[in-house]
């Protein structure tokens, strides 16, 4: 199962960072909110299909961190995906055995 860290971080410009990629354990997902609200990020896996809640929940407006593990999933390419009323954005992680 994955487990969740979020806490203050400082980040790039970009709305969404993923790393290590590639990755067999703990991955690392840097990003902004650019306005309080309700945000979801969700992992997809190459058919579109939903593999996890990384985390969703009202956040300020910030910079986060968020951490999971994919050790238990297979080798593949998969989407990150962050959402909010304003935008939805995604990027690509793979993952490696």
């Amino acid at each position: 199962q994955f487990t969740k860290e979020i806490a203050g971080s400082i980040s790039g410009t970009n709305p969404i960072e993923v790393y290590p990629s590639p990755a067999n354990g703990d991955v690392t997902v840097n990003f902004i909110v650019p306005v309080q609200g309700f945000v979801t990020i969700e992992l997809y896996n190459a058919l579109g299909q939903k593999v996890s809640d990384i985390t969703s929940g009202m956040f300020n407006a910030d910079r986060y961190t968020a951490n999971f593990d994919v050790s238990n999933l297979p080798s593949g390419t998969y989407q990150v995906r962050i959402a909010n009323e304003l935008f939805t954005k995604s990027t690509s992680i793979v993952v490696t055995k």
